[in-house]
């Protein structure tokens, strides 16, 4: 499916099937393609997969206004929402002014969310918090991306990740590399917790040197900016955290020694889960990230470039073995990272970030 343009769906603008569809080859199933498609103004998602749908492939999407009624709250209301993901591919699309950006759950596998931008996907400006609503707000509150369940690794690389509600990773197995991320980070690591416990676990959270492999979810080279969040956000966030605070805490620490390196053009382990990341937070508070959205495309308008030092990190490889690794060496426009040292972030150097990030051309 390609250069369409889908509104106005009471519940989703596209639905991907409920089963496998049968091929004249019987032992292949060929996947979806969904590409630069304008989906909008739909009622609980965008885009929907449910049992089936083998490796899906959505690329250059311009996605928005989904449940902007806010008439539905659930895991199943986002711009696109997969159950199972397996081999899925969600790549180079534009998704802003949704309840939720991307959720993922059931069963995770083998599926990469990568060189995507994500803005403003949260509750809508016009809410105020009070006594009454606080815990259905808290219930409505939606994330650029959510992950539930994976099974192996899955892969966010290369992304902007820009609304109030960044990232939610309830599960193990999960690889964030080389994004930027203004906005708030969930991370239920382990499975070992109580089933739908709130628990944010810190990235400053040390690291633990011993662990099975893919017991964990590893952070890479990364650039998290504190967000400037809206007033009534601000004391809804607030209000979620001292909920979290409330609730029982099994407090674990693991970590996933199962990633390696390059250290002068040799792989190696890296014994951490945390690595290359670079934190904006209270020492610069003048950093500005904000979206300009206009007829030449989708840009960063930001000072980052003044903040962000260039080659403090390093490429990484993914792989249990170093024969099996897959290097992470071109950034978000494609461009190769040259050199052992990198720069943390989609872009390889500070004044990439002037450039269009997304446009959608028919």
């Amino acid at each position: 499916m390609a250069k369409c343009d889908v509104s106005h769906a009471k519940c989703s603008g596209i639905s991907l099937g409920r089963n496998i569809v049968p091929t004249i080859d019987d032992d292949k199933a060929y996947p979806h393609r969904i590409k630069n498609n304008t989906i909008h103004d739909c009622g609980q998602t965008g885009i929907i997969g449910v049992e089936g749908n083998p490796s899906p492939i959505i690329e250059h999407n311009s996605i928005y206004n989904i449940n902007v009624r806010q008439n539905l709250v659930s895991d199943d209301v986002s711009a696109i929402n997969l159950s199972p993901a397996i081999g899925a591919k969600i790549l180079r699309n534009c998704i802003h002014d949704c309840t939720r950006g991307i959720w993922l759950g059931d069963k995770v596998e083998d599926t990469q969310i990568s060189r995507n931008v994500f803005y403003n996907n949260s509750l809508p400006d016009s809410f105020e918090v009070t006594n009454e609503n606080r815990e259905d707000l808290v219930a409505a509150l939606g994330e650029d991306i959510e992950i539930k369940n994976s099974m192996g690794v899955t892969l966010i690389d290369k992304n902007f990740l820009l609304s109030d509600c960044a990232l939610k990773l309830e599960s193990k197995g999960v690889l964030l590399v080389h994004n930027l991320i203004n906005g708030s980070v969930e991370w239920l690591s382990n499975t070992n917790v109580v089933e739908n416990d709130p628990y944010y676990h810190r990235l400053y959270q040390q690291n633990v040197p011993e662990s099975a492999p893919y017991d964990s979810s590893c952070f890479y080279n990364n650039v998290f900016i504190r967000k400037n969040l809206r007033s009534e956000m601000a004391k809804l966030m607030a209000f979620a955290h001292k909920q979290a605070s409330e609730q029982p805490i099994d407090n674990h620490s693991d970590d996933n020694a199962a990633y390696v390196g390059l250290v002068s053009g040799q792989r190696s382990y890296i014994p951490a889960n945390k690595a290359g990341n670079i934190f904006m937070n209270d020492e610069q508070e003048d950093v500005k990230v904000a979206i300009d959205s206009n007829e030449d495309g989708v840009f960063l308008d930001s000072n980052i470039y003044d903040y962000l030092n260039e080659d403090t990190s390093r490429v990484i490889a993914v792989g249990v073995t170093p024969k099996t690794a897959r290097d992470f060496d071109t950034d978000f426009l494609g461009n190769h990272r040259e050199g052992i040292s990198v720069t943390a972030g989609p872009f390889d150097t500070k004044e990439e970030y002037s450039r269009r990030l997304f446009r959608l051309l028919f």
